[in-house]
């Protein structure tokens, strides 16, 4: 079955999309996204036994949307010079050190090194929270919040010419799509939307990074529409832009796929920054013709993480049977149906239930026909390995939990959703798939985890010898890595 990265890929190709200018800007890159999500969405739905009216949940979701005026900032963020600015988002995992709010990418810039930094932090999922960790950081929340009101006027945002040049070149591709795939997309509005947001706030973005004067951008998500503004900005002011994993990588993401011909001149970033060499290795399969500058610069958090546990070595209380992570709102169907064959399956087990950022305001909707059971509990403000300490097992369909499961020497398994092909390969290393709960508990019956290959999926993924991982060597990567940029 052809997936929706596959779709987009030849969308660019038949439609030269990425060629397509306004105002001097790229336009596609904005968009790209986005629609791929759309594409992604439309899939989904289809492939659900239930495939029911999402009016409800969207409303509720539109409602929700009222915890974001929490963290409404009134007056300006005082901006302070810094060489180092990163762009961050409130989705992304935090931990407490000192009694504050540590990023788990950037504060280990603070934390290992003496460098000057500072972190926009752009609104998503969940408010901004006061008391981090570094005091620059700053609270991007009225930025995010403005984005969703362009989108809503950008008939008056656009001028008559634009959105006809928009029409005309996205009305072709709306019809390939319906021909083709029998996907109905108003792509039309998208990018219409999206472009509405590129225009009025890329200035915004510009002014920014011209008041922080940086010698290098860290971005969380190069092709996250929110940070992109930042990385058109960076592009235009001649400021090497740095991306660091934050997530699942696979040959069908298609935030790593860039295009040969214009990719000198595209909002892309000039490094990324991965986990390990599995990783790199994609990334060079997927752009063959590409020099890429891709750096090792590992995954501290989760080495600090593996360093506590083999220091304190302490005898964890494995208080729930599974760990279930969610992939976002368009699974949660698939989601309710398996915990639910679970809960019968198993009738004594207790399942902690961590969802994905995007299901953070709606998940009691998302999830109201199991949250009724007193065996599944969400876990609520836990980093993942908060998570891992208290769960025996740990089961998604795809997501970097999976890897980072293994690294903590957790059993984890797939279960055989749409978009399960993307850790597949984790079949070489004895992890198991499963298309139902039946399945799955009648599995663990008869054999053991132990069949998992722990230690060598970790030397494979994220370059990790058991016995080879101390503070000093975490130091010396995050230190190097910066003077590279900040003394270039």
């Amino acid at each position: 079955m052809v997936d929706a990265s596959e779709i987009l890929l030849k969308l660019e190709q038949n439609f030269d999309l990425f060629n397509l200018e306004l105002r001097g800007f790229r336009i596609w890159w904005m968009s790209r996204y986005k629609v791929y999500e759309n594409i992604q969405a439309t899939l989904n739905n289809r492939n659900k036994e239930n495939n029911k009216s999402s009016t409800d949940i969207d409303l509720k979701k539109y409602l929700s949307n009222g915890k974001y005026l929490s963290s409404f900032k009134w007056g300006i963020n005082n901006y302070i010079q810094s060489d180092i600015l990163c762009i961050s988002g409130t989705t992304l995992r935090r931990k407490i050190v000192d009694n504050k709010y540590f990023d788990i990418i950037f504060d280990f810039i603070g934390k290992y090194d003496k460098s000057n930094y500072g972190i926009l932090n752009t609104l998503s999922g969940n408010g901004f929270e006061k008391n981090h960790y570094t005091l620059k950081c700053y609270n991007m929340c009225n930025l995010t919040l403005k984005n969703h009101i362009i989108k809503a006027i950008y008939k008056i945002k656009l001028n008559k010419e634009e959105k006809e040049y928009i029409s005309y070149k996205f009305k072709k591709v709306e019809r390939y799509l319906k021909n083709e795939y029998n996907i109905n997309l108003d792509l039309t509005r998208v990018v219409c939307e999206q472009t509405a947001i590129l225009f009025s706030q890329y200035k915004i973005a510009l002014r920014i990074i011209r008041k922080i004067n940086p010698k290098v951008l860290y971005v969380e998500c190069a092709y996250s529409p929110t940070h992109l503004l930042f990385v058109y900005a960076a592009k235009v002011l001649k400021i090497p832009v740095v991306e660091f994993q934050h997530g699942l990588i696979s040959s069908k993401h298609i935030g790593y796929k860039y295009n040969e011909s214009t990719y000198k001149i595209d909002p892309v970033p000039d490094y990324i920054c991965v986990y390990g060499s599995y990783f790199e290795t994609i990334i060079r399969k997927m752009n063959p013709n590409l020099k890429l500058n891709i750096i090792r610069y590992g995954y501290p958090f989760l080495y600090e993480e593996l360093l506590g546990k083999k220091n304190n070595n302490l005898i964890e209380n494995k208080e729930f049977d599974y760990l279930i992570t969610t992939q976002g709102e368009e699974y949660s169907d698939y989601w309710v149906k398996f915990i639910q064959g679970l809960l019968e399956k198993d009738k004594s087990c207790k399942v902690l239930l961590k969802v994905h950022p995007n299901e953070i305001l709606i998940y009691k909707q998302l999830y109201s026909k199991i949250l009724s059971s007193s065996r599944v509990i969400v876990s609520q403000n836990e980093n993942i390995y908060d998570c891992f300490k208290k769960s025996k097992r740990h089961i998604s369909c795809f997501s970097t939990c999976h890897y980072e499961a293994l690294v903590y020497d957790i059993p984890t398994y797939v279960i055989k959703f749409p978009g399960w092909q993307h850790v597949r390969m984790l079949e070489h290393y004895n992890v198991k798939c499963f298309n139902s709960a039946a399945e799955f508990i009648d599995y663990l019956k008869i054999n053991p985890d132990e069949e998992i290959l722990f230690d060598q999926f970790k030397k494979d993924f994220f370059d990790i010898e058991s016995d080879n991982i101390n503070e000093d060597k975490i130091k010396e990567k995050v230190v190097c890595t910066n003077r590279f940029f900040i003394y270039k």
